[in-house]
């Protein structure tokens, strides 16, 4: 896309005028934001410009814009916002595991979630099979009868014999 089709587009004509100059300058330099932040904001300080080419960089009107221009699909997109909240998520974790107590059952599973967001495995909930269980019977049912549970509340409430009797145990 060359930058007069850029500059044609919804996503630039959206952008105020400080942000088209930005845009402009961040492009023609070859991407350097702190440049296009003195350019476009007149910061003086260096510094300054170098903190607010961050919040810049946030806008949402100037990333859609930078992303177009780029050519970065939907996928792409939520792609790198996944791995910037993985990453987010694990200096989280590691920072909480550095002050758990060594051994304690906090840290293990600290340690647990940092294996699965590095490595990319399921969580605990998701390793676990979704099946119903059935209570056991009890005792009061013989071996090998097929126990009768109550629907609501899951309790053994009789059997059934192998020759066909059933038998309640209220």
């Amino acid at each position: 896309m060359t930058r007069a089709e850029f500059e044609a587009t919804r996503e630039f004509s959206r952008c105020t005028a400080k942000q088209k100059v930005w845009l402009q300058t961040f492009i023609a330099n070859g991407g350097e934001a702190v440049q296009a932040t003195v350019a476009a904001f007149n910061c003086t300080d260096v510094r300054h410009a170098q903190i607010y080419s961050y919040a810049v960089l946030r806008s949402l009107k100037i990333r859609a814009a930078l992303n177009l221009y780029l050519g970065k699909s939907e996928r792409e997109i939520e792609t790198q916002k996944e791995q910037t909240s993985r990453a987010k998520l694990l200096r989280k974790v590691r920072q909480n595991l550095r002050e758990a107590e060594p051994g304690s059952i906090a840290a293990q599973r600290l340690l647990a979630q940092e294996e699965r967001l590095v490595f990319g495995g399921k969580s605990e909930a998701e390793d676990e099979p979704q099946t119903a269980s059935k209570p056991e019977p009890e005792s009061r049912v013989p071996a090998g009868m097929a126990a009768w549970y109550d629907k609501d509340t899951g309790v053994v409430i009789g059997y059934r014999t192998p020759d066909g009797k059933d038998v309640q145990l209220y």
